[in-house]
């Protein structure tokens, strides 16, 4: 079971890529709807912040390397996994990011160059948007796992008389 929740974990970020393409596909949603341009400028920007905010708690990540959390993913040997899923949701982020700045170009020429950047593009933007969904909740259950241990040692670590006497300076 453990096995199968894993697959499931691994692959749908592929399957939204392709429910993605498929509904443009489906409902034949082209680069000549109108707003087009608005929701690639949107794209752009969330594509932007995701890759900033990956830079941001990879740095914090290597601080947290030697925590009991690190530990448990080596022990367990997910750590690979781990790495596998930050990389590629960010590969994927700068992949969409440039395919759609790309597409804002190629949108004033119609051709068959456009129409493949377009439908790769639909399908980048479903895999980008679960692999973002995916390696965000990732990296949050990590630091809020990280601070809840903190929180327990340090709740462990002070008596109670102590932390009643800390509540009270912090009163006056």
């Amino acid at each position: 079971m453990k096995k199968v929740v894993e697959v499931i974990y691994n692959i749908y970020p592929l399957v939204f890529g392709i429910i993605s393409f498929l509904f443009f596909l489906f409902f034949s949603i082209d680069y000549t709807i109108m707003g087009f341009q608005d929701v690639l400028n949107s794209i752009i920007t969330f594509s932007s912040i995701i890759i900033g905010f990956y830079t941001a708690m990879y740095g914090v990540l290597i601080s947290l390397n030697n925590t009991d959390i690190f530990k448990k993913f080596r022990n367990n040997k997910i750590d690979g996994t781990l790495k596998k899923q930050l990389y590629e949701s960010l590969i994927i982020s700068f992949l969409i990011l440039i395919v759609s700045i790309a597409l804002q170009v190629l949108m004033n020429y119609q051709g068959v160059i456009t129409e493949l950047t377009f439908f790769s593009w639909s399908f980048l933007l479903g895999y980008f948007l679960s692999t973002s969904f995916r390696a965000i909740s990732l990296l949050l259950r990590i630091m809020f796992n990280h601070n809840e241990k903190t929180r327990e040692s340090t709740k462990d670590n002070i008596s109670e008389k102590t932390r009643e006497e800390i509540k009270e300076k912090l009163r006056k």
